[in-house]
C-alpha cells in the first residue's frame, strides 16, 4: 500500500509540473532588431535597430500588467524612449509621447530598470490579450550584449507566476564586420601604377613587335 501511494504522489507531481508549464498563465519575448527587422547576431557600435518584446496572457486575467526591462551592459544599447511604440491586440500604434496614452516607458529607480506601465494604457488585462513594445536604440559598446523583460501583474496583484525572457547578442568593433579587406575578384583588370590597364600596355606592345617584324620583312 505506502509502494502504491508514493507512485501516486510521484505522478501527481509530475503531472502537475508539466500541466503548470503547459499552461503558464503569462509569457513574454524578446528580441532585438536591427533596421530591417532582422534578428541581430553579431553586430557592431553605431548599429541602429529596437528591441521587440511581445506580453501575452492565455488562461487569466491580470489586474495591473506591467513590465520590467533591462540591458547588460547598461551602456550597451541607447535606448531612445521619446519615440517608443506600444501596440494592443494588434490594434493602433501609441507613441509613448503621446499627449494622453503617452509615458508608459520610464525609468525606475528603484527596479533600476525602464518600467512599461502597460496598464495605465490597457487597464487590466483579460486572458488571451496580447501586448507589443517598440523600443528604437543604437548599439553603443562591444561584447555580449543582453536584454531582458519580466512581465508581471505588479507588488499588490496576486495574480499569475510572472513570466521571464532575454536576447543576447554580439557587438564587435566595424573593422571585423566590414568587407574592406575582402579580396579582388579574378574578373577585375589589374591596374599599373599610372593607372592603365596592364592588357593595354600588352596590346601596344605587341603593335610595336608586329611593326619590327613587317619592316625587317621588306
Amino acid at each position: 500500500m505506502f509502494k502504491l501511494a508514493t507512485i501516486f504522489l510521484i505522478i501527481t507531481s509530475i503531472a502537475l509540473l508539466f500541466g503548470g508549464t503547459a499552461s503558464a498563465a503569462l509569457t513574454v519575448n524578446v528580441t532585438v532588431v536591427n533596421s530591417n527587422g532582422v534578428p541581430i547576431t553579431v553586430t557592431h557600435p553605431g548599429t541602429e535597430g529596437g528591441i521587440d518584446i511581445v506580453a501575452s496572457t492565455h488562461n487569466e486575467s491580470v489586474k495591473n500588467p506591467q513590465a520590467l526591462i533591462t540591458t547588460k551592459p547598461s551602456k550597451g544599447l541607447v535606448y531612445n524612449i521619446k519615440n517608443a511604440m506600444m501596440i494592443v491586440n494588434g490594434g493602433k500604434s501609441i507613441s509613448n509621447s503621446d499627449p494622453k496614452f503617452g509615458n508608459f516607458l520610464m525609468w525606475s529607480d528603484q527596479d533600476e530598470a525602464w518600467f512599461w506601465a502597460i496598464s495605465q494604457v490597457t487597464g487590466p488585462l483579460g486572458p488571451k490579450n496580447t501586448v507589443k513594445l517598440f523600443i528604437p536604440v543604437n548599439v553603443d559598446s562591444t561584447g555580449k550584449i543582453t536584454t531582458n523583460a519580466i512581465f508581471e501583474g505588479g507588488i499588490l496583484d496576486n495574480g499569475p507566476t510572472p513570466a521571464e525572457n532575454s536576447y543576447t547578442f554580439i557587438s564587435t568593433s566595424k573593422s571585423n564586420n566590414n568587407n574592406s579587406g575582402a579580396e579582388t575578384s579574378n574578373d577585375t583588370i589589374p591596374m599599373q601604377n599610372t593607372g592603365a590597364p596592364l592588357v593595354i600596355g600588352a596590346l601596344g606592345l605587341l603593335s610595336i613587335l608586329g611593326g619590327t617584324l613587317y619592316s625587317r620583312r621588306k
